[in-house]
C-alpha cells in the first residue's frame, strides 16, 4: 500500500487555469490533502514572490520549488539553492541582448533583475504582482564580485527570436547551462543538471521522504 507524503504541483498551465486563476476544486482538494498530513510542493519557473502569491491564495503553508528548481523555500527560509556563472550570465547577454534588442531576466533568490522593459516584462509583473529591477548588467555583475551568480536567467521574446537563440546555444554547446522554453516567446537558462525535477528530488532528501511516496 502507497502512502503517499508529498505532492508536487506545476502552478503555470497545470494548478492555474489560463486566466492565471485557482479554481475552488483544485484549491478544496489540496487544502484536504494538506489536512491528511501530506506536504504540498508548488513546483515553479516562476521566481519566489510569484510562488509565494499561490501558496497565499491556498492558504496553508507550501514547500516552494522556484526559479525552474534552482530555489527551495519553506516559509522565507531557503532549503537549497544553485547557481549559474556569473561570467556565463555576462557572456550570454553579451552575445544575444543588444544583437536582438531584448532584455535579459536574471533571478536570483528572491529578487528579478532586468535589463530593461518590454512588453514580455509588463505582463510578467502582472501576472505575478511583482516589480523587477532595472539594473545595468556590468553594475549587477561588477556588485557579485565575491558572490555566486544568479539561480536562471531567461529572454522573453518573439517565437521566431527565442528560437534562433536556441539553435545558436545548441550550436555552442555551453558545458555549464541547462536551457528549456517554457512557452513559445521565453527561453529559460539555468545551471546544468539542475531542473524542477532535481529539485523534487532534493525536497524528498531533505525531509527524508521515499520517492516513491511522492505524486506530481
Amino acid at each position: 500500500q502507497m502512502k503517499t507524503e508529498l505532492i508536487c504541483v506545476d502552478i503555470d498551465g497545470t494548478l492555474l487555469k489560463n486566466d492565471k486563476e485557482l479554481s475552488e476544486e483544485v484549491k478544496n482538494s489540496l487544502t484536504s490533502a494538506y489536512n491528511m498530513g501530506i506536504k504540498i510542493a508548488l513546483v515553479s519557473g516562476r521566481m519566489p514572490s510569484g510562488v509565494t502569491l499561490i501558496e497565499r491564495k491556498l492558504g496553508f503553508p507550501c514547500i516552494k520549488i522556484c526559479n525552474a528548481g534552482t530555489f527551495i523555500m519553506s516559509g522565507n527560509e531557503c532549503l537549497d539553492s544553485c547557481y549559474l556563472d556569473k561570467e556565463v550570465m555576462l557572456k550570454i547577454y553579451n552575445v544575444y541582448s543588444p544583437k536582438y534588442n531584448i532584455p535579459l531576466w536574471i533571478f536570483k533568490n528572491e529578487k528579478w533583475y532586468v535589463t530593461g522593459i518590454d512588453r514580455y516584462i509588463e505582463k510578467e509583473r502582472v501576472d505575478i504582482q511583482t516589480e523587477p529591477r532595472l539594473t545595468d548588467i556590468n553594475s549587477l555583475y561588477k556588485g557579485w564580485a565575491n558572490e555566486f551568480g544568479p539561480n536562471k536567467i531567461l529572454f522573453g521574446a518573439d517565437p521566431k527570436i527565442i528560437q534562433e537563440i536556441v539553435d545558436d546555444l545548441n550550436e555552442r554547446n555551453l558545458p555549464e547551462i541547462d536551457i528549456a522554453r517554457s512557452a513559445d516567446h521565453f527561453l529559460e537558462i539555468f545551471p546544468k543538471g539542475v531542473n524542477k525535477g532535481t529539485a523534487m528530488h532534493r525536497v524528498c532528501e531533505i525531509y527524508s521522504i521515499n520517492p516513491e511516496n511522492t505524486m506530481a
